[in-house]
């Protein structure tokens, strides 16, 4: 795909997604879902038409941002598009559950906010290269992301169940759909996106390691690949903080801190919800799944004892004495 298409395709997305989602929950009491929603809800589209659209400059923009993509004071897409946004009223409600408004999907995710400005056009340089499309938003609250039609059918069958399963279990380790559209530009094939809520609860400059967990040993390490391209087993160091790895790195950071210090009651809380999880996607034969397990400072104790912590690269790091100094309380 050229440039020119990805970036107008990704304002077009970020247009119908921020500004032109139409659905509406059904209730404002959200705890009787199961009498407002059937399933026509489920399978009803909000379909939209435009000959084109102009995209606003922000007035801030070069503040943000090196290079420049617009004409002017805008941005114009001068193509046919079409789009569709399925379960509309669905998801409106999912969306409410979170307290997430159609205003906070503008603010947050729309194409004219100067925040987002220098991550568009980092969204729209990988569009180019791979034809895929993920945009996360200023705060990495939000994101969105291509599926394949194949990914967008099978969650199409297991919406309603979904749908039941967390407006039931609030605490549902399942990530958050708020929503599934469709956009087509003319001359070009349909792309299917999802809207999610980020799984990090905590802001990037507290997290320490992120891992992809399936419970298995089996080809679930992650190397680190030196200058000579060789890996190396104990690169830990290596890594940043939100590289994503797997089962036995978590296993050797274990060898090394005491980071899983859960009491009973939180353990059998967790259990519950991985087990209620999976039982829903095996009903639907979903096998390829994991736990993402993300290990972060507490910005209570951080902001308490900021002696105990340096700066690095933007991020916490818990200094070395204090490392070994926890390790040996804990033994």
């Amino acid at each position: 795909m050229n440039q020119q298409l990805s970036f107008d395709l990704m304002f077009t997305i970020l247009h119908v997604v921020s500004a032109k989602t139409a659905g509406k929950p059904k209730t404002d009491k959200l705890d009787q879902f199961s009498y407002h929603y059937r399933n026509h809800d489920f399978e009803s589209q909000s379909k939209l038409k435009m000959q084109s659209l102009i995209i606003r400059k922000p007035p801030n923009y070069y503040r943000v941002s090196e290079g420049d993509f617009y004409t002017g004071d805008y941005y114009k897409v001068d193509k046919r598009i079409d789009s569709v946004e399925y379960a509309p009223d669905v998801f409106a409600h999912l969306r409410e559950l979170d307290n997430i408004s159609t205003n906070e999907l503008k603010n947050k995710l729309g194409p004219d906010v100067a925040e987002n400005i220098a991550r568009i056009k980092k969204a729209g340089e990988g569009m180019g290269k791979s034809g895929s499309f993920f945009f996360s938003c200023y705060d990495d609250s939000l994101l969105i992301k291509t599926m394949p039609e194949d990914d967008f059918t099978a969650f199409m069958k297991l919406l309603p169940h979904y749908f039941e399963h967390v407006n039931t279990y609030r605490k549902s380790l399942l990530a958050r759909i708020y929503g599934i559209y469709q956009v087509k530009l003319e001359g070009m094939n349909p792309v299917f996106l999802i809207l999610m809520g980020s799984v990090k609860q905590i802001g990037d400059q507290y997290v320490k390691r992120v891992y992809d967990l399936k419970g298995s040993t089996v080809k679930r390490e992650v190397f680190h690949v030196n200058d000579e391209g060789k890996k190396e087993a104990d690169g830990e160091d290596y890594f940043k903080a939100t590289d994503i790895l797997k089962d036995l790195n978590l296993k050797k950071l274990m060898e090394k801190e005491i980071i899983l210090k859960f009491d009973k009651a939180d353990q059998n809380a967790i259990l519950a919800e991985m087990f209620r999880s999976v039982t829903l996607l095996n009903m639907h034969n979903l096998m390829d799944y994991s736990l993402l397990f993300c290990v972060s400072y507490n910005p209570k104790y951080v902001s308490l004892h900021p002696e105990k912590f340096h700066r690095v690269n933007g991020r916490y790091v818990l200094k070395t004495e204090h490392v070994e100094h926890n390790l040996k309380e804990a033994q």
